[in-house]
């Protein structure tokens, strides 16, 4: 619905897997890192929006999507950083620089590991 917020990721197969986690949510996905910006967001300007970056090894990819939503609230966005992953990922996770669906992939007890080819 109009009132449903937004999740950001960066890979299509993120949006489809977390759809079925978080179905509060409308998951939509930015393509890559860098591709987060006014300019992609601006259909999404009245909704509010939650980011949910994949982890990297030194925390950048977290500080990037932050900085770039700190600048997007001053041009009226309502949109912020889920530290979700941040919060529960171990040393492994964000060496591997997984994203939202292999963190919650890997937690599914008898996940089919045939799918990961």
């Amino acid at each position: 619905g109009v009132d449903q917020p937004i999740a950001l990721v960066e890979a299509p197969k993120t949006a489809v897997v977390c759809s079925a986690y978080f179905p509060q949510f409308i998951w939509l996905a930015v393509g890559a890192l860098s591709y987060l910006g006014a300019g992609r967001l601006a259909p999404l300007r009245h909704r509010r929006v939650v980011l949910f970056p994949d982890l990297s090894p030194d925390g950048s990819a977290f500080r990037r999507w932050s900085q770039t939503a700190q600048q997007l609230q001053v041009e009226g966005y309502s949109i912020t950083v889920s530290d979700y992953l941040e919060t529960r990922a171990g040393a492994q996770e964000r060496q591997a620089g997984l994203d939202l669906a292999d963190y919650l992939l890997g937690q599914w007890r008898g996940y089919p590991p045939d799918w990961d080819l």
